[in-house]
């Protein structure tokens, strides 16, 4: 892996031996990757979480005769990122649902190891990003859950709790978090806007607008949307402002 700042790890896991044989594996494969810290249990977990304030934590499904879950319920997981291991596969989804880096079945395959870092990898590029003015999104590709890059995204659709993603290359994504969410997540970008109540798009990739009744707008990906009434007058704003509008 090329030289990025040590990732802080804590590996949490009721065995020894299993804690063991993933920090051998890390030490080989895995270069960045510090492991700091240890658990066995939900409350030993909290607490070195609570203290240590990781990166990343490794994370056992069973805990005793506890589940990790409960421990999610119970700490902020916006602090850190999540990769599950595990000799169950029938967690993934619920593993997923609390957006997951990856799910490694036990016992632990060293490429499937390595990608799973790569991943945290990858987001924490996307993330360092921030700063320029964009900010990333999780979705959800088959088992897998993969980071878009806001500058990528050209509309989103609420689906219920989940959020479709429409990108530039025309392709879509699921996003497991409401469309509420993830406006909040896009603010700091100021590129975009609600023009329906179940559509947000990025202004950046309007292409053109209709001057007349139906009232609508043309993505740089083909897509075409019908604006609200009651957002049309706001839309309008938005578009004069960025000299849109003739």
């Amino acid at each position: 892996m090329k030289n990025y700042k040590k990732i802080r790890t804590i590996i949490i896991d009721d065995e020894m031996k299993a804690r063991d044989v993933l920090k051998k594996l890390l030490a080989v494969y895995c270069s960045i990757i510090d492991v700091v810290g240890e658990g066995n249990s939900i409350e030993s977990g909290i607490e070195v979480i609570t203290k240590l304030k990781p990166d990343l934590v490794f994370l056992d499904i069973h805990l005793d005769t506890q589940n990790s879950f409960d421990l999610l319920s119970k700490i902020d997981t916006s602090i850190f990122d999540i990769i599950f291991t595990s000799g169950h596969s029938s967690y993934g989804v619920n593993a997923f649902k609390v957006n997951a880096i990856d799910y490694i079945l036990k016992p632990i395959d060293s490429d499937d190891l390595v990608l799973a870092v790569e991943r945290v990898v990858k987001k924490r590029e996307l993330e360092g990003k921030s700063n320029e003015g964009t900010v990333s999104i999780p979705v959800h590709i088959n088992d897998l859950v993969e980071y878009i890059n806001s500058n990528q995204i050209c509309a989103l659709e609420a689906d219920n709790n989940y959020t479709q993603i429409f990108t530039l290359e025309s392709k879509k994504y699921l996003a497991s978090k409401t469309l509420c969410d993830i406006e909040e997540i896009l603010k700091e970008t100021n590129q975009f806007i609600r023009i329906h109540r179940s559509i947000c798009v990025n202004t950046k990739f309007i292409s053109n607008y209709s001057k007349t009744e139906p009232f609508e707008i043309t993505m740089a990906n083909g897509n075409v949307y019908e604006i609200s009434r009651r957002k049309k007058g706001e839309v309008l704003g938005v578009l004069k402002r960025m000299e849109l509008c003739c």
